[in-house]
């Protein structure tokens, strides 16, 4: 994990942020550094250098601030891996290292990928972490359908199985 008090998501671009976006990257690292349930909305607050009342404006309850917490780290987390595999330029590597590369890309972003199993433990207790996990998943299988395209695109390779069986998330 992150060194509490580090500011990998509050950057220098930070004073061009809006209080909300400062505010859901603040509780992105609180996610990263504490998981779900060391992440409190005031700790939040503070990191964010807003006032308990502005952050409750935009998010009035803890699982609708980390549902836009997760949703940018997941964000994040899906254009690296999109980034990571569209260097692959010969669809025959693109199966090749394909897996391989996707779990590369999964280990280097290691604290958002246990932030985001963090999600999928705490989803079964509330309503709205339960509503967002069909999104998450549809990230992710978004990326793998693209590189499917890219292979099947380039007239090397034709797909017999279907989609489904391919990209089960």
């Amino acid at each position: 994990m992150n060194e509490p008090g580090s500011s990998a998501l509050l950057d220098a671009d930070e004073e061009h942020l809006s209080a909300r976006e400062l505010i859901v990257r603040a509780a992105a690292e609180s996610l990263l550094e504490n998981g779900y349930a060391g992440t409190s909305v005031r700790a939040i607050a503070s990191r964010a250098n807003v006032a308990i009342g502005n952050l409750q404006y935009y998010f009035p309850t803890k699982s609708e601030l980390l549902v836009e917490a997760w949703r940018y780290l997941t964000a994040r987390s899906v254009e690296e891996l999109r980034e990571a595999l569209n260097q692959l330029t010969d669809p025959l590597e693109v199966l090749e290292v394909g897996v391989e590369s996707i779990w590369n890309s999964l280990r280097q972003l290691g604290d958002i990928q246990l932030a985001a199993f963090d999600l999928l433990v705490q989803a079964p207790r509330t309503e709205r972490l339960q509503a967002y996990l069909p999104e998450l998943f549809t990230r992710y299988r978004e990326v793998i359908q693209e590189q499917l395209d890219r292979i099947e695109e380039s007239g090397v390779i034709k797909l017999t199985v279907p989609r489904e069986v391919l990209v089960p998330l």
